[in-house]
């Protein structure tokens, strides 16, 4: 197979899932409110009805969590217009003993309800969010996670003066959406720094900054290039995660963050950027469109130096697209701009040394030379690829309840790959593209000892 093609491939097994996450579309819902029109200082009630196909049903709000089933959760955007009073409250739910999980559980058959009560706080009222699920069938034993959009916008405030929260629930929930995605901005931004340390990246550094050095007239010059070529790049990247956030919606993103077959497809995904990065084939993209990007980098100007960065994000993607693609499919379990906030982190940490580097060429010399340890940093992220696959590999054994992938079976992969991760690192097992004499630095012995340690701990 090209490799071409073979990168089509994958794409199409990402923009597909779509079609396969709703293949079995389980339930309907639909949202009213207490009061329709009401002023500030008023609290009311959400109201959450649901239809459930036959002979399925939907496991309820009020079940504790640590005993199997994916209880049913509303998550609000973070507003500061109403705050939430209790939680999400079902009405007249069933209850049986599930042999299943062990437990009493309960449930809605045929039609369900639930409420949350809150509290307007201003005029300016905006209520959305989404709602987390799962319904299951006695049938065949087959259980789906699903998620819905639900926004309660139609509610007028007719009058009133603006309030602050009387809890610190609201001002918690937003700190919390904050807190969420500047955790996810750093984690990003991580990823960004290890792109930088692979192969395909590491040794372009020092060229490109020689590049904006020699060939600018001045070292202003310089600097304004390096700048304008840092800049490109994030925009670029932001480019993708806004193209993200246009095609997945909110409810799209839950679809694909619980739904099964996704995440089955997303473990594949994630299986072949893992055997690509040990070395066993690369993910290319179509070398026509690049050669084509390439020449239009020979243009002058400030449009020459954003398609010198386009080339740059190209031609690197056979080591970027795999870290690239892992933060946007992990972007998929949160806020609809998550997508934009996962691209700004990777794409800033990525640019960085481009433009560092030409206000301080110096520097160049303390850079390590290239060599075989770059290939090590793709089979460690190889290896973290692995294990995020599995995470998801989980949510759908769960979701069908294959029982493949209980809690000791999956803490014992995660074993494996640590002891594996060891081993490579110790120099006992041995990848494609590994340079036969092996250099053992202390930061490398030191990540082995950790893994190591973390797969003692786990058995």
């Amino acid at each position: 197979m090209k490799r071409s093609n073979f990168l089509f491939f994958v794409f199409f097994l990402v923009f597909s899932t779509q079609a396969f996450a709703q293949f079995k579309t389980t339930t309907s819902w639909s949202y009213d409110a207490s009061k329709a029109e009401v002023e500030t200082g008023d609290e009311i009630e959400l109201i959450f009805k649901v239809n459930i196909i036959k002979d399925w049903y939907l496991y309820s709000s009020d079940i504790d969590p640590d005993v199997g089933p994916m209880v049913t959760e509303a998550e609000y955007e973070p507003n500061d217009s109403y705050e939430l009073i209790g939680g999400l409250i079902p009405i007249n739910a069933k209850e049986k003993y599930d042999e299943i999980w062990g437990t009493d559980v309960t449930y809605f058959e045929g039609k369900g309800e639930f409420r949350q009560k809150i509290r307007v706080l201003k005029k300016n009222l905006n209520i959305t969010g989404s709602l987390i699920f799962q319904t299951c069938t006695d049938i065949d034993g087959q259980c789906i996670m699903g998620g819905a959009d639900f926004d309660f916008n139609f509610i007028k405030v007719t009058g009133g003066e603006d309030l602050k929260a009387e809890g610190d629930y609201s001002d918690l929930l937003e700190a919390e959406g904050r807190e969420s995605l500047w955790g996810f901005f750093l984690a990003a931004f991580i990823f960004g720094l290890a792109a930088l340390l692979t192969p395909c990246v590491f040794p372009m550094i020092p060229m490109t900054v020689a590049f904006f050095t020699n060939s600018s007239q001045s070292k202003k010059q310089a600097r304004v290039k390096a700048t304008s070529y840092g800049l490109s790049i994030i925009l670029i990247y932001i480019l993708v995660g806004l193209i993200f956030t246009s095609f997945f919606g909110v409810g799209l993103a839950n679809d694909l963050a619980t739904g099964a077959v996704a995440n089955i497809i997303f473990f594949a995904v994630f299986l072949i950027f893992a055997i690509s990065f040990f070395g066993y084939f690369e993910i290319n993209l179509p070398t026509g469109f690049v050669n084509k990007m390439d020449k239009n980098a020979n243009k002058g100007g400030f449009l020459g130096v954003f398609f010198m960065a386009f080339t740059l994000v190209l031609v690197s993607f056979s080591c970027t697209g795999p870290i690239v693609g892992t933060v946007l499919i992990e972007s998929f379990q949160g806020a609809k701009i998550k997508p934009l906030v996962g691209m700004l982190g990777f794409s800033s940490a990525f640019a960085i040394p481009f433009t560092v580097f030409a206000f301080f060429p110096g520097m160049l010399k303390d850079l390590p030379k290239s060599g075989g340890w770059l290939n090590s940093v793709k089979v460690v992220l190889g290896f973290i690829e692995l294990a995020l696959g599995f995470k998801f590999l989980s949510v759908a054994d769960q979701a069908y309840h294959w029982g493949l992938l209980d809690r000791e079976i999956y803490i014992a992969i995660w074993f494996v790959l640590a002891l594996g991760l060891a081993l490579y690192l110790f120099g006992i097992i041995r990848f494609p593209h590994d340079d036969k004499k092996r250099k053992f630095h202390p930061l490398r012995l030191g990540v082995a000892v950790v893994s190591l340690a973390f797969a003692v701990y786990l058995f």
